[in-house]
Order: C-alpha cells, then structure tokens, then sequence
C-alpha cells in the first residue's frame, strides 16, 4: 500500500506548554502520554493508545471496562472528555486509575 504513513501509535507534537514524562495531555481531541519531558514549544513524541496508571480522583470509584473520562489534570468518572476505559477496578481512596487509551476523545459515553 503506498499511502500508508506510519502504525500512528506515536505521534510527533509540539505543545505550547511543558509536559512531564508521563503526563497525559490532550493534542486536539486525541489523548496522549509524554514520553518524555518536554519544555514548551519544543517537538516531542507522543503515545496514543496503550494502558497506562494515571492520577485519578480518590473519592471515584469504577469497575473495570467503564468509560474513563479526563478533567485536565485527572481520570474521573463523569465528564466530557471520554479519553479511554478502566482496565482494572478502581476504589475509593485511590488516587490513581489503571487506563486504556481508545485513541481518541468520545463524547460522553452512557452508563449502561
């Protein structure tokens, strides 16, 4: 196939703020980790999809394939950025949530 790019599980970005290794960051409406630390204004790579352990708010609690939202600084439970779904249960008290990237931020998806 001679359009084909790239896999696009990273991607190349340069983000106008500092990120630190890790930090999950929204570039548009696509959830990214930092791979790196990276001052503002310079390019950077970026994971798209993936499992990773991110802060999250200690008073939520949520089973394992829920929708995972983000709130710009946390995972949470409600919200409008879907970034991905829980892979493991996440408990009261915990302050960090066990993620899987889908590769692009949904509309809020409904209990169910």
């Amino acid at each position: 196939m001679q359009n084909f790019i790239q896999k696009g599980s990273t991607l190349t970005f340069t983000l106008a703020t500092a990120v630190a290794s890790g930090q999950l960051v929204m570039v548009g409406a696509l959830p990214c980790v930092a791979q790196g630390p990276y001052p503002a204004n310079v390019e950077g790579e970026y994971r798209c999809v993936g499992v990773y352990e991110f802060p999250a708010a200690a008073a939520d609690t949520a089973k394992a394939g829920a929708a995972a939202y983000f709130d710009g600084e946390k995972i949470v439970v409600e919200g409008d950025v879907c970034v991905g779904i829980y892979v493991a249960d996440k408990a009261v008290n915990s302050s960090v949530a066990r993620v899987r990237l889908n590769g692009v931020a949904m509309p809020p998806v409904a209990a169910g």
